[in-house]
């Protein structure tokens, strides 16, 4: 499989529309709407000190990502596994956050910071893409959780194995689930307009990362090299088109919300 992820970032090639959402955020405007085109009415600007909330979608580019904001933000950024690991946090040390994701949380980590102005980004990947990511991970890399249960299986059987409870919980339309709460492509995307400032898709990430860079004045590094890359055990073509289906049957609102989200992100930022 094709690494999705180049290893070359240059801030200075940004596109016209993120210069755009970049003045859009100083001056507390809407953002661009889906159709590429802002919206004039007059708004008042959240005074609020800003945010940045990564939803971190599994096998899509996150650890690349998280790895630009360990550099940029430095002890400003902060990974966690739940919401509720911040309930130990005092006043002084979530004051002092910048940025932060949590793995596998969702959305909702905002609510965490009700005086904060959140801006909610998102990486979503094409579902035989991260079908097979996630198998390559699962199945070869030894520090994972699932490596002994599925480093002998097949795609056929890790794919059963996936829909087995309790793991069929976090299976079916995953993407949709962690980005609005609900596995339906409609409340996703109610979701992305209204509350996250950027969503792309990863084959997009450098320039999803130029688009950020610009929105937000984040400084970055001119190369940015993959992260987290699992072994290539087998890619799409390897697999067989009665088995896409069988697989596209378990994320028909994913894939519905790639579409949509490579459309929007095209038109906002190229």
């Amino acid at each position: 499989m094709r690494n999705q992820i180049s290893g070359t970032v240059d801030t200075k090639g940004a596109t016209s529309g993120a210069s755009q959402a970049a003045s859009g955020a100083a001056s507390g405007s809407n953002s661009p709407s889906a159709s590429g085109e802002a919206d004039n009415s007059e708004q008042p600007a959240d005074q609020r000190e800003p945010i940045l909330i990564y939803n971190h979608i599994p096998k899509c580019g996150g650890n690349t990502l998280i790895h630009i904001f360990r550099e940029v933000y430095g002890a400003g950024y902060v990974r966690i596994p739940t919401p509720n690991d911040l309930d130990d946090y005092s006043p002084e040390q979530l004051a002092a956050i910048k940025a932060i994701s949590s793995h596998h949380t969702g959305y909702g980590l905002h609510e965490k910071f009700p005086n904060r102005r959140p801006i909610q980004i998102c990486i979503v990947r094409e579902p035989l893409e991260r079908f097979v990511s996630r198998y390559n991970y699962s199945t070869t890399v030894t520090t994972n959780a699932w490596y002994k249960d599925t480093s002998h299986l097949d795609p056929t059987e890790f794919l059963e194995f996936l829909r087995t409870p309790p793991r069929s919980r976090r299976h079916y339309n995953i993407q949709c689930h962690l980005i609005s709460k609900i596995s339906r492509f409609e409340q996703a995307k109610e979701f992305i307009d209204k509350n996250y400032e950027i969503v792309a898709p990863i084959e997009m990430f450098d320039l999803f990362v130029q688009s950020l860079a610009r929105y937000i004045d984040l400084p970055l590094k001119a190369k940015v090299s993959a992260k987290n890359v699992s072994e290539k055990k087998i890619s799409v073509r390897d697999l067989s088109w009665d088995f896409k289906l069988e697989i596209y049957k378990d994320f028909q609102d994913d894939l519905k919300l790639y579409h949509y989200v490579k459309e929007r992100f095209l038109k906002r930022f190229v």
